[in-house]
């Protein structure tokens, strides 16, 4: 059965005075945290980016993942063919927007991660792996991304079997001391406006349509990426 648009039980007035209810809320933004909200002690200039991990094509749907790193729980779900290299791609042309850093592309990572793995019998610590591939290119940090959930929208702009949904986090490591400077996460599955009124912001940006997965999870590193930003 279809769902119909977010705005079919919403009259225009109502949704004007929501509107302007939500406004005089505090704004909340979905999953997004900073570790270190000093600018000037994040000293770092040169990045390296690795690809997004596929946690589904690791795990499996439905699985708990505790990341070692910061300890926080996240549920694995369905990831879309491809959506891993989407998002990998999405996030570097963000920070190429960006003047203050330069970037080490993936690709450039990918002949020292094989030695890596060649020289270190032993497996590596997720953190040593990440600081060692760092140290070997030079970096100052290293941005790693995980997406947990990537599912499609199943229909069309205003009736949809099944919504996108969304969910993937970020962390930034520095090399010199193995902590952890800055950190975001984003979780959503779009719902309509009358399963849930306090989204009406992002109701209103998205006009009252159900967006794709891509254009979710492109918004979703947007928001993120300006808290990173500015901080």
């Amino acid at each position: 059965m279809f769902k119909a648009i977010p705005s079919q039980r919403t009259s225009t007035l109502i949704k004007i005075l929501l509107a302007i209810f939500v406004l005089l809320l505090p704004s909340c933004k979905t999953g997004q945290s900073l570790t270190n909200k000093e600018a000037q002690t994040f000293q770092l200039k040169k990045i390296l980016f690795l690809p997004f991990k596929d946690m589904y094509a690791i795990y499996g749907n439905n699985a708990y993942f505790r990341c070692p790193l910061s300890g926080k729980v996240s549920i694995v779900g369905k990831v879309a063919e491809g959506a891993n290299d989407f998002m990998t791609a999405k996030l570097i042309s963000l920070f190429k927007s960006h003047k203050n850093y330069s970037l080490i592309p993936p690709e450039r990572a990918e002949n020292v991660l094989a030695k890596l793995l060649l020289k270190n019998k032993q497996e590596l610590s997720d953190l040593d792996f990440l600081i060692q591939a760092g140290q070997a290119l030079k970096a100052d940090g290293v941005m790693l991304g995980r997406l947990y959930r990537f599912e499609k929208r199943i229909g069309k702009k205003y009736s949809i079997q099944s919504p996108a949904s969304v969910s993937f986090d970020l962390l930034l490591i520095r090399v010199a001391d193995s902590r952890i400077l800055w950190s975001g996460k984003f979780d959503e599955t779009q719902r309509s406006l009358s399963e849930n009124l306090f989204q009406i912001s992002a109701f209103l940006k998205r006009k009252g349509r159900w967006v794709t997965a891509e254009e979710m999870a492109s918004s979703g590193l947007e928001d993120l990426l300006k808290i990173f930003f500015k901080s």
